[in-house]
């Protein structure tokens, strides 16, 4: 049925790990409307405890139809550190310790999800598989760099960085109005 939810999920630590799924996501015709952190069984590898590595998983909800709120589709760098914020949150309601790993893997989700939504108007299934990567490239080059992102989140005052971003976009949480694809 149109506009049901389908999943992918991944787990990469680099970004360019993460453009075959979105080529694939976009050549079906599908949006991402949610990048979802979710811990991952590599949280009990012996080769992963303790070495900062990310131990979540991203999951892409992807739709052919539906709407995502309006602040969720993040364009600036404090944008990004909301949303990754926001995340990092309710991963420690879980009871999970987010490492620098995981950050950068919520981080990466967010950038691919928000690259899939920026070309899904004008994506061109039939174009060559080099082609359509580097277009994605283009566009993942276009948004704000992971680093930027991730910085907030290595801070001492991270905290009061936290409270920071959360009263500087309250009106913009707020808006309830809801975006179409």
């Amino acid at each position: 049925m149109l506009g049901e939810a389908s999943t992918t999920e991944i787990a990469r630590n680099k970004l360019e790990a993460y453009y075959p799924v979105a080529v694939a996501i976009l050549d079906a015709g599908l949006t991402c409307s949610a990048s979802l952190p979710c811990p991952a069984e590599m949280g009990a590898s012996i080769h992963i405890s303790g070495t900062g590595s990310s131990v979540v998983d991203t999951v892409f909800v992807c739709r052919s139809t539906g709407s995502v709120p309006r602040r969720t589709l993040a364009v600036t760098t404090e944008e990004f550190v909301f949303l990754v914020a926001g995340d990092l949150d309710k991963l420690r309601e879980g009871g999970l310790q987010p490492t620098k790993g995981d950050i950068r893997c919520i981080v990466f989700g967010h950038l691919i999800r928000m690259a899939i939504w920026n070309l899904k108007n004008g994506w061109d299934a039939t174009l060559p598989v080099q082609k359509k990567l580097s277009l994605l490239g283009l566009q993942v080059a276009s948004l704000p760099q992971p680093a930027a992102i991730e910085e907030p989140f290595s801070l001492a005052e991270f905290p009061l960085l936290r409270l920071t971003v959360n009263e500087s976009l309250m009106d913009y949480e707020s808006e309830a109005e809801e975006c179409r694809f």
